[in-house]
Parts: C-alpha cells; sequence; structure tokens
C-alpha cells in the first residue's frame, strides 16, 4: 500500500510538471506566432514569468520535503520520543504522505471551514488532548499555534524562529530575512523556544548563530539558516524536552546538563 501510494504521488507530479511545461511551451508559441516586435517582447516575457513560477514552485515543494524528512530523520533518532500524529491546515501537505507511509495518524484542519480563528484553535487544541498529546512540535503550521492550545498546553509548544530572538521577534518568514538584509546585519540565525500562552515567543531554549554573506539575497540567505540553524535547533529542543533537560524558572529557560 506504501509502495502504491508513492507511485500515485509520482504519478500526480508527473502530470503536474507535464501540464506546467505545456503551459510555457504555449506562451513560447506566443512568441513564435507574434507579428510585431512589441508582442514578440510581450511573448517572451510571458514565457519567462511563467518559467520562473513553475521554477519557483518546485523549489518551494522540494524545500518543503528536504525540511519535513530531515526533521522527520532527526527526531525519529530520540529514543523517547513516539510521534503520535502529524497535523496540517494543508491537505496536499508532503508532511501528511510521508506520515501516512509511516504509519502516523495525519490530521486536516482547513481554516477555511471555521467561522472565525477562535473556533479553529479551538478545534485543534480539542483533537490535540483527544490524542492525549504530551509536546507539541510546531515545523511551520500555518496559521500557527492559537491562543486556546498555547494555554492548554503551555510549557509543551516547541517552535523555532528564524532570528536571533529578541531581533526581529515581531516578524515572520521571509520577513524576517528581508529585514536582515535591509539592516546590512553580519550576523542571523535562529531560536528555539517554548510558545508563551499567547502561543507567541516564550523562554529561549537555544540559539544558534548564522553568517550573513556580502552576496546574500533572500533567497540564500533564507536556505542557510534553515539548513544550519532551524533544521538543527528544532530536534535538539525536542530531544532537550523528552530528556527532561529543561527547567522553566521566571519566565527563563534554563538547559541541564
Amino acid at each position: 500500500e506504501a509502495a502504491s501510494a508513492q507511485n500515485a504521488a509520482r504519478d500526480a507530479e508527473s502530470r503536474l510538471r507535464a501540464e506546467r511545461t505545456a503551459a510555457l511551451l504555449g506562451s513560447v508559441r506566443m512568441f513564435a506566432e507574434a507579428g510585431t516586435v512589441r508582442e514578440a517582447q510581450n511573448a517572451i516575457a510571458s514565457a519567462l514569468a511563467a518559467y520562473r513560477a513553475w521554477h519557483e514552485a518546485e523549489q518551494t515543494a522540494q524545500q518543503a520535503k528536504t525540511r519535513y524528512d530531515a526533521l522527520a530523520q532527526a527526531l525519529g533518532e530520540i529514543p523517547e520520543l513516539q510521534l503520535v500524529a502529524v497535523i496540517s491546515s494543508d491537505a496536499g501537505a508532503y508532511a501528511l504522505k510521508r506520515a501516512r507511509n509511516a504509519g502516523i495518524e495525519t490530521v486536516v484542519v482547513e481554516p477555511s471551514v471555521f467561522p472565525n480563528d477562535t473556533s479553529y484553535d479551538m478545534a485543534i487544541r480539542n483533537k490535540l488532548k483527544d490524542m492525549d498529546i504530551e509536546l507539541v512540535i510546531n515545523a511551520g503550521f500555518y496559521p500557527g499555534i492559537g491562543r486556546e492550545t498555547a494555554k492548554s498546553f503551555r510549557g509543551k509548544v516547541i517552535a523555532v524562529q528564524p532570528s536571533l530572538v529578541p531581533a526581529f521577534e515581531t516578524l515572520r518568514g521571509d520577513a524576517v530575512h528581508e529585514a536582515v538584509l535591509a539592516r546590512g546585519l553580519k550576523v542571523t540565525g535562529a531560536t528555539a523556544y517554548l510558545a508563551d500562552e499567547n502561543g507567541g515567543i516564550g523562554p529561549v531554549l537555544l540559539q544558534k548563530a548564522v553568517p550573513v554573506l556580502d552576496d546574500d539575497d533572500l533567497t540564500t540567505l533564507k536556505r542557510r539558516v534553515l539548513t544550519d540553524a532551524e533544521w538543527k535547533l528544532l530536534p535538539e529542543a525536542v530531544k532537550c524536552f523528552c530528556a527532561g533537560k529543561i527547567r522553566l524558572h521566571g519566565g527563563r529557560a534554563q538547559i541541564l546538563e
């Protein structure tokens, strides 16, 4: 069954690739049939835009797969950890496919079917409670952990921020790296933390610095922070939690030796 699922996934990706190729070739044919220089320029621009969109989508999908594969492998090496379920807001998420193939329960909770953020958050909280979850690992979950979930699992939600907190702690995602580049910083990094009662950044667990290179752009900096810091910090923080090495005192976290 796992092999069949993998073959079906590969077939679906092949069909999608073929559709995108056909769209790109269609734009190129527009160029060949263009009767004026301006029409030719517009056709070329359309073809390039289609290719860039396709290429960026492929890169994003591959990065998501790589991130989850690395995380799943690292988490699988923690003897005290048992992965109970993977929850996503996207039914097509690669993490769900990989979890199913590994025999792990998967849950899809789509924000669009709920009237507001509170009811959505409550649904996630109730599902986690029903499964007797002891630790919530936020590995890029969108739209994030809500207040009700954070309150019910206070001190038990681990996540990573792609900056050296307190730097840029109010920003998320690409906005963090854009701010680093705009300020001309020489060092950035990532922070593993426990979520506070509002779902935001609470006690800091671990941090790792990453150099900013002179020729960095958003893509290269984001990738380096992800691979050199985020992927390493999240499993390490989870490992510390499972080993009982995290002690909280006065809003601060201490990692015991």
